[in-house]
C-alpha cells in the first residue's frame, strides 16, 4: 500500500491542484490538518466550501483521511471546546475524518482531532484506546500537532507541539504518526522531518508556500518513507 502524506495546505489552491494530479500514484492520501487559513482575506466559510469541493474530487479517485488543525476549527470562547463541524460533514462524501479509525488492507489508521480542551483530549485518548483493542497490522495515527518536545515540534526558538501526544504514544505504541503544525521544524538545525518517539516513528513534512507542498511518499510494503521538499529528498526505512 502506498500513501501520500502532507499537512498545512493553508488554502493554497495550487497545492490542492497538485494533490489532484497525484491520485493515480497512491492508494490513500493522509492530510494532517490546516486546510484553511484564518489569516486569509477569504472568509473561512468560503474557504471551507472550496476545500470541500477539492476533497470530494480527491475521494472519487482514492481514499482520503483528514484530521483537523488549529486553522480548521471554530474559534471558541476561552475555555470552550474546539470543533471543526464542516469537516464532520465530509463523511457524506466518503472521507474519513476526526474520530474515525479505519482498516485499509492490513493497516489501521486512527484520525485525531485538534484538541487543546481537556475534555476533548480525554475523549480522543478513549477512542485511541478503543482502536488499540481492535488494531490490525501497522497502526498509523494522524494528529495535526507533533509530539512535544521532539525535533518535530522545534520552531528554531521554542517547542510548539502537543505534549499530551507523547504520553499517548508511549502508552499505546502506534507504529507511525503523521503530523504537521510546526512549519519550520524540518528546516531548522535542531529540527527534523522524522524522529523516533518512544516505539513510534513520527513525521512532520513542514510547510512551504510553493505550488508543491512538502510531502511524504509512504510505501508500507517496503517500509520506506520518502520526504520531498525544496531542500531535496530523503528516505528512511522503518
Amino acid at each position: 500500500m502506498k500513501l501520500l502524506v502532507t499537512a498545512d495546505l493553508h488554502y493554497n489552491l495550487k497545492q490542492f491542484d497538485w494533490l489532484l494530479r497525484q491520485v493515480a500514484e497512491v492508494d490513500a492520501m493522509v492530510l494532517a490538518g490546516d486546510f484553511l487559513d484564518i489569516g486569509s482575506y477569504v472568509s473561512v466559510d468560503v474557504q471551507s466550501q472550496v476545500v470541500e469541493k477539492y476533497l470530494s474530487r480527491l475521494v472519487r479517485e482514492t481514499r482520503v483521511l483528514a484530521s483537523s488543525g488549529n486553522h480548521d476549527v471554530d474559534q471558541p470562547e476561552e475555555g470552550a471546546p474546539y470543533a471543526a463541524a464542516w469537516m464532520q460533514d465530509l463523511r457524506d462524501s466518503g472521507i474519513e475524518v476526526d474520530g474515525d479509525t479505519v482498516t485499509l488492507q492490513d493497516v489501521t489508521v486512527s484520525i485525531c482531532p485538534w484538541t487543546l480542551h481537556p475534555d476533548q483530549q480525554e475523549a480522543a485518548l478513549a477512542k485511541l484506546r478503543q482502536a488499540n483493542a481492535n488494531r490490525q497490522g501497522t497502526w498509523i495515527w494522524v494528529h495535526h500537532g507533533p509530539p512535544e518536545p521532539t525535533p518535530l515540534s522545534w520552531t528554531g526558538k521554542v517547542h510548539f507541539g502537543s505534549p499530551e501526544l507523547q504520553g499517548w504514544i508511549e502508552e499505546l505504541k502506534p507504529d507511525l504518526v503523521f503530523c504537521g503544525h510546526v512549519h519550520q521544524a524540518p528546516f531548522q538545525a535542531e529540527g527534523a522531518w522524522q524522529a523516533r518517539v518512544g516505539p513510534a516513528l513520527a513525521f512532520n513534512a513542514g510547510y512551504e508556500m510553493s505550488s508543491t507542498p512538502p510531502h511524504l511518499w509512504v510505501d508500507l510494503e517496503n517500509r520506506t518513507v520518502r520526504w520531498c521538499s525544496s531542500e531535496g529528498a530523503e528516505t528512511v526505512v522503518y
